[in-house]
């Protein structure tokens, strides 16, 4: 409801309580903004979580964020965006809610969108907890291995079938294998 209210009147106290640099550690997040139901930026904040201090957004997310895009408006309370985001520097997690009361019902005031570097590190560690063989490719077709190729040209088709559903496709390599994509 903090937030919910925040938007609208942006006061000094839910900032000075919120918007700090502890909330950065304790959600282990990279960045977070806000905006309010027109698309417009109401907060935003960078955090180095291994410096330990304030630093600008990754670049090229601003780019992501016209006032159209999926992780700026939010049509529906149930509506969100989550997955994986490659900008020039790197792969972030990242995730978008539209801004409700605590009782998840709205109107919808905005968006809550946050993240965090996935680098090297967060993939060991999800490695480690999933005991999976993980890998992690930034896609150019033409820079692929001729399997990777193939996945990658159905990926693409699945996406142009349906552009607001992730593509996935599991593939079964043998009795205990399956690759995920």
């Amino acid at each position: 409801n903090d937030t919910y209210t925040f938007i609208e009147d942006q006061n000094r106290e839910y900032r000075e309580e919120n918007l700090v640099d502890s909330t950065f550690e304790n959600l282990k997040i990279n960045f977070l903004l806000l905006f309010n139901k027109e698309g417009q930026k109401v907060f935003t904040k960078g955090y180095d979580l291994d410096r330990e201090n304030e630093v600008s957004i990754p670049q090229g997310l601003e780019e992501k964020l016209t006032p159209d895009s999926i992780l700026v408006t939010h049509e529906e309370v149930n509506s969100e965006a989550k997955g994986l985001l490659l900008l020039d520097n790197g792969f972030y997690l990242i995730a978008s809610q539209p801004i409700l009361t605590s009782d998840r019902e709205g109107p919808i005031r905005g968006s809550f969108i946050m993240g965090q570097k996935f680098d090297e590190k967060r993939l060991d560690s999800l490695k480690k907890r999933t005991q999976l063989e993980l890998e992690l490719i930034i896609y150019r077709i033409n820079k692929l291995p001729e399997e990777f190729q193939k996945i990658g040209s159905e990926l693409e088709n699945l996406q142009q079938i349906n552009p607001l559903e992730p593509a996935i496709i599991a593939e079964p390599k043998d009795a205990s294998t399956i690759s995920g994509y």
